[in-house]
Order: C-alpha cells, then sequence, then structure tokens
C-alpha cells in the first residue's frame, strides 16, 4: 500500500507530497514530478512520513499531489500549504 510522504530539498524551499511504498521510493517520484526538486540529487532530498494525507493517494495523479490541480491545491491549501513567490 503507498502512503503519503513530504519530499523536500536540501534548502527546503520546495516540497511535495508523493505516494509510495518506501521513502526512498518518494524521492524517486519527487525528482521525476517535482520541477524544483530537479535542482537537488538524490541524496539531498529527505522523505518524511505524512500520514494526514494518507487518504489522498487515490485522487494523486503520477503518485503526487499538483499544485496546478484544482482539487489537489484545495487540499493542501486546508493544510497550510501556499504557493511561495
Amino acid at each position: 500500500m503507498k502512503k503519503a510522504y513530504l519530499v523536500r530539498g536540501y534548502w527546503q524551499e520546495s516540497q511535495i507530497i508523493v505516494f509510495a511504498e518506501t521513502p526512498s521510493k518518494a524521492k524517486v517520484i519527487a525528482l521525476k514530478y517535482n520541477e524544483f526538486c530537479y535542482e537537488d540529487n538524490y541524496l539531498e532530498l529527505r522523505a518524511t512520513r505524512e500520514k494526514e494525507f494518507d487518504e489522498y493517494a487515490n485522487i494523486a495523479i503520477h503518485d503526487y499531489l499538483d499544485w496546478e490541480n484544482p482539487e489537489h491545491q484545495k487540499i493542501l491549501k486546508e493544510y497550510g500549504w501556499h504557493e511561495i513567490d
């Protein structure tokens, strides 16, 4: 079963919620889909469990919550997320 992970880059300026079986797989997904994580290498990323997002795995596209998707953005905003200018 896939679980929710918050993956952050080294400088923690970017983050993404991904759904994976392990933290290692979560980092791979983040590297593939998050436009900010590409600046970091795999070893610089940190993946931590975010159990409160587990229930949204079924609506994830490519195993992550996409800020550009209005439905996903609404969920992320409910948890206090916002876009950095």
